[in-house]
Formats: structure tokens, sequence, C-alpha cells
């Protein structure tokens, strides 16, 4: 019983009901007494004070020491203690309370008689007590703090420090900046609730340097002499001998103003020494009186004293006086806000718990930084296995975060404000005219600004404070409230919503608040008028939401939305969805008495979206039959026609293979639809047939055609604004600038057209309507049908990166691109592909166990012919099958191998097939030469050396230097020219190295190989993962749930398998081999 209550039980007549209080800062719990909640409450409860109708004591909890527990009220008479049993906690009813505080009370009238009490306030009869007689040997006492009855309830606490009852971390910028008020003479610190105030506080003054005098404020406070007294009692806690002279005026004068009271304490403390004083819950002062008392404080302060105000609200104090003449240091909740370093350090410093990094940052941005927030999400964490999980669940109707909101602030707000917050908690923004619209109020303004005042989580927008927002904790709470007190009042709060933004034509929020009454009619009315500006100003896939909700009946209406919503399928990439809807619209068109015209407008306008479904799956054919409907029958839009006849054109080139390089250069004259758009069509015949010509491997031809293509946009003196064709001669040019060995050039050129391809594929232009986007992404979308250009160009740009060593990012391009085309048919195809170029890379990093991964994973057979979108995995197959296996074995997989090498060769050059073909070429004669037929591998490197010769190729060769120089070398020395030709590709490779793995490397890979595959199992894996930790024989066996023989048996199989005498040698071992 060394310390005081914190708790409280409060008979309240007004409500004529008990008030339970938890801990010092009062705050209001919502059960009643004798309630399941009562008893665990007090079975969590060590003490509290109890204010019955008939009398008032302490009661404390006493446990025995041989078990149990019992509870005892205890009294103040005279300066003696009467000590009263009440039981066990079973038995602590409300009516038991009021039976012994009645007893207590008659003992205590019994002992002084009423002509010799006291007319002073028990609040002077407390600080007197206590503080002006000094009676030190009293408050040294267990029994100090159980003062008179009538005395104001906590006062003793509201004069404590608030203790660290918690692990906390620490937050080093904000004790920095508390610090750094303490050389103003006024700190405010003020944010909502539960944003740490009093914790930090609490954190900071344990590693004060100074005196504090600390004093928590209350709503009882607002009566000037309970204040004044209270603050007095406040400094007697650093010198109990101040303020007597105060002191003793108020106990004449109850009632005496504060200007009377104030002029005398300013002069006592002066002499003080350097010290705090504290008003915390602030907020609770709302006593103009009071506020003018503070001001005159704070202007007649002796310099060594600092005062720190904590509230919920910004102080009505001359802050504005202050501000100027830097007196005044201010801490809000931008600044008490939890950053995500600091999220980051709570759930790993004290929940144990660590986050990944989108979990911190999904968590900072629902909870905003609000620390209670945070907190109650690592509770919700402790009853879920993932951060997942409790950010579904986190929301303001969950019943950790609705009680808290409630609790702490709703409660105690007048009813006008908790209907003004309660009605416009259905609005995602807050202005003073909407809010008075839907709340029926006046002073809209005056109310968001005092609320914002109030720090009751509102925020403003701009700095006009026009328009503001909730908290979106906050916001959910006060819906879930308005829902569960007022359910029948929400659709009318929706329709006034709907109303007043349909007016201001905000038609966005128009449409939400429409489809939230549910008025579906309402909502097309808005939509339909406005669906190409809605389009840009709403996200796809919102919009797309809102056109799904209308019923099917209204669409058929309105063929014109109906239209607008399978395009916004196709945008969003759902094809059947999209097909389906464009089939019913079509039976609808039909079926519905129309004139001719605007049913053949119809029709064109599905013919054209039908067009782009096409292309979207790669049916080439299909699309250009469906735009040629479309520009048959859109006589009746030029517009539309315009962009299906230059559809068309883009189309039957893509379609019309070119009937030679010679001959690819200029459209068709014949061509009436290419005239109007002759120079995007010439570039585009121009970019294909450079394609054309590096797949025959016909470089120096395809060098020709990007030059022409580049003199043709030099004389527009405009760069072309088609991607697709930005795409397609970036990836080409790009990719002969690399195998010419012109790094820089490459890397610059491949960059530009794979962003070019991320900004295309990503998202919309804002300022396109649907058809806009629609008539754009048509002919955007051509590269995909150029998937060979697509995967050339983005696997060069990975393998520069590759190159330059950072294999990470090589890996993260692909894996890009990989996501970029994954909502598509061609994925199908595109996938697998990319999946190979991966282990490429991972194989040139000397990455196996990925590359052996890969593998594993793979259904692909070195006997069989591979389907086009398998042979850049088929190739892949080949090199590890050269790498790893040795002897009569490999020569067996190789010779059966071999004529699928050669099969791919005859059709890669009957242009059946794409592919680089030197590369097979250089595989087929490695080959050759494992199989022991020099001759052979002689006369394929021969032609290699040769296409270097006649074509510049460079870095296809070097890329094969590691396996194939010594080889290049015996083809050179038979002829003087191939003997240049490899001479330029040597120096090429010492200008611009690989960074691939040299032949040392190959025998460690070759090891790497065995020791992963063939020696460790999967168990033995886990052990040597846990050796390398550090862990010991006993650790493993814990942590792999198997016994210590079994770890032992591991261990030694482990130091067999890799050769070495003990664990240290293993775990080296391991990590040369990359095995860790």
């Amino acid at each position: 019983m060394s310390k005081s209550a914190d708790c409280g039980v409060i008979w309240c007549s007004e409500r004529a009901a008990y008030e339970i209080y938890q801990d010092q800062r009062r705050h209001l719990l919502s059960f009643e007494p004798g309630s399941q909640e009562w008893f665990d409450w007090l079975a969590a409860c060590s003490s509290f004070t109890f204010q019955g109708k008939h009398g008032a004591m302490t009661v404390y909890q006493e446990r025995r020491r041989r078990g149990g527990s019992y509870w005892y009220a205890y009294r103040h008479r005279a300066q003696k203690v009467v000590k009263k049993y009440l039981g066990r906690s079973c038995a602590l009813t409300i009516g038991r309370l009021e039976e012994v505080a009645q007893q207590l009370q008659q003992v205590r009238d019994g002992e002084v008689a009423p002509a010799q009490r006291s007319s002073v306030p028990f609040a002077m009869q407390f600080v007197s007590a206590t503080h002006a007689e000094k009676s030190t040997a009293f408050q040294q006492t267990p029994f100090a703090s159980l003062v008179a009855a009538d005395a104001p309830l906590f006062l003793t606490t509201r004069l404590s420090l608030p203790s660290l009852q918690h692990p906390l971390i620490r937050r080093e910028r904000l004790l920095t900046l508390l610090e750094q008020g303490t050389t103003y003479p006024l700190t405010i610190l003020s944010a909502a609730a539960g944003f740490g105030k009093t914790t930090l506080l609490a954190q900071w003054l344990a590693e004060y340097h100074h005196l504090v005098a600390w004093l928590t404020c209350e709503t009882e406070d607002n009566e000037g002499s309970r204040f004044l007294s209270a603050l007095i009692a406040a400094f007697q806690r650093i010198e109990p001998a101040l303020g007597l002279t105060a002191t003793a005026q108020l106990q004449r004068q109850p009632l005496a103003a504060w200007e009377t009271v104030l002029p005398v304490l300013s002069h006592d403390l002066a002499s003080l020494p350097a010290c705090l004083l504290v008003l915390d819950d602030y907020q609770l002062i709302t006593s103009r009186d009071l506020h003018n008392a503070l001001d005159y404080l704070l202007s007649h302060l002796p310099p060594q004293i600092h005062v720190l105000v904590s509230s919920r609200t910004t102080p009505p104090l001359t802050l504005g006086r202050l501000r100027v003449n830097r007196q005044l240091f201010e801490i809000d909740e931008g600044d008490l806000r939890f950053n995500a370093q600091e999220i980051t350090r709570y759930f790993s410093e004290l929940m144990q718990r660590p986050l990944r990094d989108e979990e911190v940052h999904l968590l900072e941005q629902r909870t905003e930084g609000w620390v209670a927030g945070v907190q109650l999400a690592a509770l919700l964490l402790q009853k879920h296995t993932g951060m997942g999980e409790v950010l579904h669940a986190f929301t303001g109707q969950h019943r950790f975060v609705y009680r808290y909101l409630f609790e702490e602030i709703l409660a105690h707000q007048p009813p006008e404000w908790e209907a003004f917050l309660v009605q416009t908690s259905l609005l995602s923004r807050l202005h003073a005219s909407l809010c008075e619209a839907v709340t029926g109020q006046s002073h809209g303004q005056e109310t968001l600004e005092a609320l914002e005042e109030a720090r009751l989580f509102l925020y403003p927008l701009d700095e006009e404070r026009r328009w503001y927002r909730y908290h979106p904790l906050f916001a959910e709470m006060l819906s879930a409230r308005l829902r569960q007190s007022r359910p029948e009042l929400v659709p009318e709060l929706h329709r006034r919503a709907c109303t007043w933004y349909a007016r201001q034509m905000l038609i966005p929020e128009a449409v939400r608040h429409a489809l939230a009454i549910p008025d579906t009619r309402q909502a097309l009315h808005l939509i339909l008028p406005e669906k190409d500006e809605l389009s840009q100003e709403v996200p796809l896939q919102t919009m797309l939401e809102w056109v799904r909700i209308l019923p099917e009946t209204l669409l058929l209406e309105y063929p014109e939305l109906h239209l607008h919503y399978a395009s916004l399928l196709l945008i969003t990439y759902q094809f059947t969805a999209a097909d389906a809807r464009l089939e019913i619209i079509e039976r609808s068109v039909y079926e519905m008495e129309e004139n001719m015209v605007e049913q053949e407008t119809r029709l064109g306008e599905t013919a054209f979206l039908r067009g782009f479904l096409a292309i979207c799956q790669g049916d080439l054919a299909r699309s250009l039959f469906w735009e040629q409907q479309a520009v048959r029958l859109l006589s009746a839009l030029p517009e539309k026609q315009t962009v299906a006849r230059f559809l068309c054109s883009l189309l039957q080139m893509q379609k019309t293979k070119p009937d030679s390089p010679a001959r690819s250069g200029e459209p068709s004259r014949e061509n009436a639809m290419l005239k109007e758009f002759r120079f995007l069509a010439t570039l585009y015949r121009l970019v294909q047939s450079a394609f054309s010509c590096q797949q025959q491997g016909k470089l120096r031809r395809a060098q020709a055609l990007y030059e022409r293509a580049a003199q043709l946009i030099e004389q527009q003196q405009q760069v072309f604004a088609d991607a697709s064709l930005n795409i397609i001669f970036s990836f080409g040019l790009g990719y002969l600038r690399w195998e010419q060995n012109n790094i820089k050039e490459a890397e610059e050129i491949l960059s530009r057209g794979y962003q070019i391809l991320r900004e295309v594929f990503a998202s919309p232009n804002r300022t396109d309507t649907a058809w806009q986007y629609i008539s754009k992404q048509f002919y955007k979308m051509l590269p995909l049908i150029q998937q060979e250009i697509l995967l050339q160009g983005v696997s060069t740009l990975a393998e520069i990166a590759s190159m330059q060593g950072d294999a990470q990012r090589a890996q993260a391009i692909l894996r890009n691109f990989a996501r970029l085309v994954e909502p598509f048919p061609c994925a199908s195809t595109l996938l697998p592909q990319i999946s190979a170029q991966r282990a490429v890379i991972s194989l040139e990093a000397g990455q196996l166990t990925e590359a052996l991964t890969w593998t594993e994973q793979q259904p692909i057979s070195l006997v069989s012919l591979p389907e086009r979108h398998e042979q850049r995995g088929y190739l892949v197959q080949l090199r590890l099958a050269l790498m790893q296996v040795h002897g009569r074995s490999q020569r067996t997989v190789l010779r059966a191998a071999l004529p699928v090498l050669q099969q791919l060769l005859r059709e890669g050059k009957a242009q059946t097939r794409p592919g680089n073909s030197l590369e097979l070429l250089m595989l087929l004669a490695l080959i050759h030469e494992r199989l022991g037929e020099h001759a052979h591998s002689q006369d394929v490197l021969s032609t290699v050396l040769e296409s270097v010769r006649l074509e510049g190729y460079r870095r296809s060769v070097m890329r094969e230097l590691p396996l194939l120089e010594p080889l290049l070398r015996r083809s050179a020395a038979s002829s003087p020219t191939l003997s240049v030709s490899l001479q330029s590709v040597l120096a090429a490779a010492s200008l611009n190295p690989l960074s691939i793995t040299q032949p040392d490397q190959l025998a460690l890979l070759r090891e790497r190989m065995r020791a992963g595959a063939q020696i460790l199992s999967p168990r033995e894996r886990e052990v040597l993962l846990l050796l390398g930790t550090g862990a010991s024989n006993q650790e493993i066996a814990n942590q792999l749930i198997i016994t210590l023989g079994t770890v032992k048996r591991h261990v030694n199989t482990i130091l067999a398998a890799l050769h070495v005498s003990n664990r240290t040698q293993a775990v080296a071992r391991a990590r040369e081999l990359a095995l860790l």
C-alpha cells in the first residue's frame, strides 16, 4: 500500500449509475459493476478508490503467503487509518462496497462533531496537510495517500510523474525535441488521443536532470480555486514551503480571483531552482479565466522555470505573441507519428516479430503513424499468423480500435459535435457547405475549424482550410457508430451528399454516393453523359466496378454505356468477360428497333472492339477482318473510322512478310489506305525488315535498314510517336549495337525501348478517353505479336547488366518484363523463355543453385525437338549437360541431342523458327568436339569465323570464348582470313570483357554441381545451413525436431561428402561451392 490507487468507482447522481475509471488519466470504462468484465477487472486490479452514495474509501487487495487474496477498505480518521474487511473478489459487489463505505462514514462522523468540522474545502485541507504543515513523519508512512475522504479523488496521483509500465522503444528524435524545447519558456505538446504524449513525457522525464512539478488536469479543475490549489501543490512537491501565502489566501477566500493569487505565487516561484512545470491533459481546461491565468503566469515566470503543456487540443492561449517573440516551442502530431523505422523497431525489439519492408509500409499507410493504432495492430498480430491477416482485420470497426476511439474520444464530445462527426463520416472529403447540406447544421466552417483545433483526427487538405479529411480508422469507427445508432439515416445522408456533389459537378463523388444509397439509375444518369471524362478522372478499375454494379436491364437500355463497359473490360485485360459482353451487345443491337445508321454504328463500334480483342489474343487474321468490318460500318463516326483504317494498314503490313530485304523498304503503292499514313507505314516496314535480316544473320543489311529509318526520322525532324515502332526500333537497333560491341550505345538504346515498353503497358494516359486509349493500345500491342524482338531486346539489356557484374539488376529486368506480359495470352509462350533467360543469367553469375532449381522444374528433353517457345530453355539445358555430364554418359546424351540441334539450324535457315543461328553453330561445334569429331567441329567453327568477317559479329562469339577459344585458334590457323576474324573478336573481348565463367571457374562449377545435386540430401542441406550459423548439434536437433544421434550421423555424412575433416572446414568448403 505504498502508493495510492490509480483506479476508481464513483456514483454519478446525474446518470444514476456507477462510473468506473482506469488509471490516473481517468479513462472511463464501459462495463457495469457486477458483470463478468467487472470481475475480470478486479482480478487485474490491486487497488481503487470508491465514492458511493453513502461514503468514500480506498480499497486494496492483499495477498496471503499461503495463497489467496482478500480485499480491505481503508478510511482516514484524524491521523489514523481505519481498516475494514471486504472479502474475496467474488463477494465484492456494489452492495458490499456501499455497506462498508457507510460504516466507515459513520465511524468518522462519530469522531468529529459537526460543529468542529472546518468550513475550508477539503481540497485545501489536503494541500495544507500534506505540504503546508509538512508532516514529514506522516508522509513517510504507508498510509500517506489515504487522506480525507472528501478530498478530490486521484489528487495524489495527479501530482505524480507517470510511471513507465511497459517496455518502450527509444525515440531519440523526440527526446531531442523535448530537450530543445527547454530553452524556450513554453513547450506545447499537442496531438489527438493515442499519439503517446504522456508515455513520451514519462520516458523523457526519467532521464531529465532538473526538478519537475507535474499536474494532471481534470474537468473539475475548471473551478479556479481547485486548479490554483492543485498548481501550488505541484510546486510544493519541489519545495513544501512554497506558496504558503497564496494557499492561506485561497483558504480565506475560496472564490478569490486568480489576479490576487498569482502575483503572490509568481513572487514565491522566483526562489525555486531550475525546474519544469508539466500540465498534462490540458484539453480538459475550458475556463477562459484559467487560460488568462496561465497567460499571466507565463508572462511573469522567472527564467529558470520552463512550462510544458500537453494537450489533445491546441491550448487557447495567446500563442501568436509567443511565436513572434520566439518564446514558444511546438511539438504536434506530425512529430509524434511513428515513422517506418520506428514501426520496424517496435515490432522487432518489443514484439519479437520482425516485419518485412512492404508490411511496414502498409501498416504505416493504414495507421498514418498513429501510435495507438500501431500498438493495437501489434495486439492483433499476437492472435493472427501474419501481418496480412492483421491488416485485413484492422479497421475502425474492429472491437479493439472501436472501443478505444469511442471511449477515449467520441464519448467525451458534446452532442452536436458527436452528431456532426457521425453523420459526416460517410464523406471521403469534408467541405463546409457539403457538411451543412448533409447534417442540416449551420456554421459548417466554424465547426470544422473547431474540430481541427480539438485534434479530433481531422486534417486539412489545403492551406486555405477549405477541404478536410478524417483519419481512416477514425472515419471507419464513426461510420460503424452511425450504422449502429441510426441505420435508417444512412441512405438519406448519401442522397444529400450525392445531390451536393452533382450540383458542384464533382461527378465521381456523386456516383460513389449514388451507388451507396443504392440508386443505380441515378448513378447511370451521372455516368452516361460524363463517361469519357470520368475515365480520365478515376482509376479504370474503379470505373469498371461502378458499371459492373449497374443492373443488366439498365445496360441493355443504354447501348452506349454498354459498349463503354466492354471497352473497360478490354483495357483491363479481362478478355473472356469482354468477349461475352460483346456478344450480348451484338444480340441486343439486332433486337432493338433502331434506324439502320444507328444499328450499323453500334455494330461498327463492336467490330472495332472485337479487332482489339483479337490482337490481344494473338490472332492477326481475325483482327484484320474485324477492323475491316469497322471501316465499312463506321461511316457515321469518321474519327473512329479513320483510326480503324489506320489499324487495318498496320495489320496488313504485319501480316505480309517482306519479299526480300531489297524490296522491303517501301510500302505497296497500290494500297490506298497507306497513303494517309505513308510516313508511319514506311518506318514500320523498314524496322520490320531490319529485324527480319537480324534473324537471318544479315547484320550489315539490318544496319543499313535501321540507318534509313533513322534518316527518315531526321528528315521529318520528329521522333515518331507510335510506341510500337519505338519499342521495335530501339530493341532491334540496341541488339545490333550490342552484337557490334558498342556496349554503351546499346545500353542507352535498349533502356529507352524498355522504358517505353513499361509506360505503354503499365497504365493509360490520364488525358485519353476510353475509346482513344483503345485505339492507341491497339497498335501499341503489335510488338506482342513480335515476341522474338521483345524477348531479344529485354534479354540483351539483362545480359549487359550481368556483364557489368550486376546480376541482381539483370534478374529484376527479366522479372519485371514477365509481370508486364503476364496478363496477355502471349504470356504462355513468353514466360517460359523469360524463365530460361533468368537461368542463363544465374549461370553466368555462378549461381548454380538457382540454375539447378530451374532445371529440375523443366519438362524439356534433350532428345526431342522443342517447341518454338521451348527453344531457349532447350539450349540452357544443353549447356548444363555440357558442363555437368562427363565420360561415356556425356557422349550418349550429346549424340542423342546432335540431330535435334541440326534440325533447329535447318528450320532457322528456312525462317520457320526464330533464333540466333550463330549460337546454334557454336554449340554444334562443341558437341562435335566432345564426340571426337574434330573435322566436323573445325568446319562449323570456320563458318562461325566467316560470319564474323562478313557480318561483324562480336559479342555472340565472345560469350563462348571460355569454351571455344582453343578450338577457334585451331580453326583460324588454317586460314589467314579466319585468323584476322578471330583476332578482331579477341581484341573486342579485351576492350569489353564479359563477367562470365572462365575455364578454372568451370571446374569449380562442375564440383558445385556434383556436391549440390548428387551428394547432399535435402535434410543434410538443412543441417549444413544450420552449421553455417554456428549452431551446436543440440541446437540443430531442437530446430529440426530430430534426435542428437541423427544430427551426428548427418554431420559425418556431410564431412565425408565434402572431403573435409571438421565442421569449420565443412562450412568453408560449402561457401566455396555456393552451398551457403
